[in-house]
């Protein structure tokens, strides 16, 4: 998807090798409109799925 240009870093087109970080915005371009998602906290090693909704906050 990155490599398509389909995703954006805080408004930029990103690379899969970006690194994110706490706070960053994240658009995703998908058939059915564009997904938007703010990350909350990076996790520290594995998570459990119930967890993942910390980690992440999608408008």
């Amino acid at each position: 998807m990155c490599m398509r240009n389909l995703v954006k870093v805080n408004g930029r087109y990103s690379k899969p090798s970006m690194i994110v970080h706490t706070g960053d915005s994240i658009e995703i371009e998908m058939p059915h409109g564009v997904r938007r998602i703010t990350i909350l906290k990076i996790p520290e090693g594995n998570i459990s799925r119930k967890d993942v909704n910390l980690y992440y906050d999608e408008s």
